[in-house]
């Protein structure tokens, strides 16, 4: 969210003008001190930013397929709303976990199991029918 202030003076005393910073000079009222048309503005800007970060690894042998995936950190879910994610598939300790806790404290999914156990999911869904 951004909000944004701005102030008027005149450009010879400097003295505070109560006008908009957007008035056309030909519209700008003469200085009440010095009778002058030109005019000092000042325009700030407030702004607050949130950073969010994540990290996704692979390990792999020299020769042959992954043997640990795993993803942590935030990442934005359907509904709009953070999450905070851990993601770890785990072929050598044959364990796969998942957990997902949105911005309001809510666990959404919380899995720990053996990875053998972890069926129908990914190409194991077999062929998909059109439509569904």
């Amino acid at each position: 969210m951004s909000t944004q202030f701005g102030t008027s003076r005149c450009g010879q005393c400097s003295e505070p003008i109560d006008e908009p910073i957007i008035t056309p000079t030909a519209a700008r009222k003469p200085c009440a001190r010095c009778g002058s048309i030109s005019r000092n503005f000042a325009l700030g800007i407030n702004s607050t930013i949130e950073l969010r970060s994540s990290l996704k690894s692979i390990a792999r042998p020299t020769v042959g397929k992954w043997f640990h995936k795993q993803f942590q950190g935030a990442r934005l879910q359907a509904s709009g709303l953070w999450a905070d994610v851990i993601d770890v598939y785990d072929r050598r300790g044959n364990r796969r976990r998942e957990r997902v806790v949105l911005e309001t404290g809510e666990v959404i999914r919380d899995v720990d199991h053996p990875l053998t156990d972890h069926k129908g999911h990914g190409s194991d869904k077999g062929p998909r029918t059109p439509g569904t």
